[in-house]
């Protein structure tokens, strides 16, 4: 199996339980988000493989607001922000967006300039990987938002 940073070797990687190991070589190379793959690495998990999820669910942490969990430099935003337009707009397939259920709620952990893009294109829905620490989030998840991943590989790593 080939990695890729795109939604279908995502896909193609859930299929053989292996989930956490595109996610992890996506981090670490076209991803740059390093600390949080060894975060991830820290205790088990689980991971649900791509699903398509309304994008309207997911807040950004990252911009240069300043009310931003990770506030970055305004003209590097607006940089790569213009720069995954034409990336979007031209069809390319992009990766997934990270994201992590807890307490009840979606912490968007990569894909803060993808979902920035999305809005900006009126784009309503994103090929999403969750992730979840703990199996009570798991049912609460499910019970909330089942019908989203029913078809996807949920794996305990």
């Amino acid at each position: 199996m080939e990695y890729r940073a795109t939604v279908e070797s995502a896909i193609d990687y859930g299929k053989q339980e292996k989930m956490d190991d595109w996610i992890h070589q996506y981090l670490n190379a076209e991803g740059k988000n390093v600390p949080l793959s060894e975060g991830l690495k820290s205790s088990n998990k689980y991971y649900f493989s791509p699903a398509k999820f309304p994008i309207s669910l997911f807040k950004r942490c990252s911009g240069p607001e300043d009310n931003m969990k990770y506030c970055v430099d305004k003209g590097w935003w607006e940089y790569k922000i213009s720069e995954l337009t034409k990336v979007i707009q031209s069809g390319v397939e992009v990766a997934p967006i990270i994201v992590n259920y807890v307490d009840g709620e979606f912490e968007l952990n990569d894909g803060n300039h993808r979902l920035q893009v999305y809005q900006d294109l009126g784009i309503s829905q994103s090929w999403v990987i969750i992730w979840i620490n703990e199996e009570q989030e798991v049912k609460d998840f499910m019970c909330k938002y089942g019908d989203y991943v029913k078809n996807c590989t949920v794996i305990k790593r």
